[in-house]
C-alpha cells in the first residue's frame, strides 16, 4: 500500500523550478518513495523517522508518519548543499 505524499512549501518551491524534463524524472523517484519510504537507499537520520534519499541528481528529505501513512517530503536540494564544511 503506497504512502501519500505530501510536501513542504521549500519542496514545492523546489519542484516548480524544475524543467519538465527533469520533472519527469524526479516525480516518478518521489512516486517510489511514497510506495516504499524504507526502501533500499533510504539512508535514516538521527530524527526520528527522517530519511534522505537519492532523487535523480538531488536529495530529497522527508520523514515517514505511520498514524496516517503519509511521507512528508521536507526539502529537495543539491547534495552539496548539506555537506558540513563546503
Amino acid at each position: 500500500m503506497a504512502y501519500r505524499i505530501e510536501y513542504s512549501e521549500a519542496a514545492e518551491q523546489f519542484i516548480r523550478r524544475l524543467d519538465r524534463e527533469m520533472l519527469l524524472r524526479v516525480l516518478p523517484r518521489m512516486e517510489a518513495i511514497a510506495r516504499s519510504p524504507r526502501a533500499m537507499g533510504a539512508i535514516k537520520l538521527s530524527a526520528e523517522n527522517a530519511y534522505h534519499s537519492r532523487v535523480v541528481d538531488y536529495r530529497a528529505i522527508y520523514s515517514v508518519i505511520e498514524d496516517t501513512q503519509t511521507v512528508l517530503v521536507a526539502d529537495i536540494t543539491y547534495p552539496r548543499e548539506h555537506r558540513v564544511g563546503v
